[in-house]
């Protein structure tokens, strides 16, 4: 019975955030950009649904944030 329950919580009460993931998916994916290939559109995806920031004000945090610049163009990443 405890198995039951515990599924039944996780199921979603509306279906806002399915359908806030189509809006993103539409605004992302047009004519232009349809060529993105798959991993690079779940990237965009997952960091628009999760993101409390817009482009500008991410670039106006990051622009004079030399630690984390210096990372980006680091091959650490890859590794």
């Amino acid at each position: 019975m405890e198995k039951l329950v515990a599924f039944a919580f996780t199921l979603a009460g509306t279906s806002t955030e399915v359908e806030r993931i189509f809006s993103l998916m539409t605004q992302i994916w047009d004519d232009q950009k349809s060529r993105l290939e798959i991993p690079t559109f779940d990237a965009l995806l997952t960091i628009q649904y999760n993101s409390t920031m817009n482009c500008n004000d991410f670039y106006k945090s990051i622009k004079n944030d030399s630690e984390f610049l210096e990372k980006v163009h680091t091959s650490e990443k890859y590794n």
